[in-house]
């Protein structure tokens, strides 16, 4: 007879498994297309719209995870394979973000001088048209 608590946490294991691997290949698919066009950046709601849908079901777990753990339990094959497929999911997920999240930063990094003059510039520019108005 299968256990009420394990299955329910198997469940929603699974949801978690098939959100982790919609954001696998949406990083798979649009980080390709990032390294080439930094201004198509849509796609990262889509990414964290499913990465709030992981943590919306770690939520809705937490007390069964709680008692699980209070009661010493060890995981049956099925799920112990789950929570093996999601830390996977979760290292790949993570080596596949760190780098595109590097590249944004080196170049918000090379475009900071460029926008610190155009704020300068509009500075100048608008000190001068208040000085002309006087």
């Amino acid at each position: 007879m299968s256990d009420p608590l394990e299955q329910r946490l198997i469940a929603a294991y699974e949801l978690q498994r098939l959100a982790y691997a919609r954001a696998l290949e949406l990083v798979a698919h649009q980080g390709q297309e990032l390294r080439h066009d930094f201004d198509n950046l849509g796609w990262t709601e889509q990414l964290t719209g499913l990465l709030a849908d992981v943590a919306d079901i770690d939520r809705s777990i937490a007390a069964d995870k709680r008692l699980w753990q209070a009661t010493g339990r060890s995981p049956g094959p099925q799920m112990k394979k789950l929570l093996d497929d999601l830390g996977t999911s979760i290292r790949e997920l993570s080596a596949r973000i760190d780098p595109l999240i590097a590249d944004l930063r080196e170049r918000r990094q090379r475009l900071l001088p460029e926008i610190d003059l155009v704020g300068r510039q509009q500075q100048m520019l608008s000190a001068y048209a208040a000085s002309a108005r006087t």
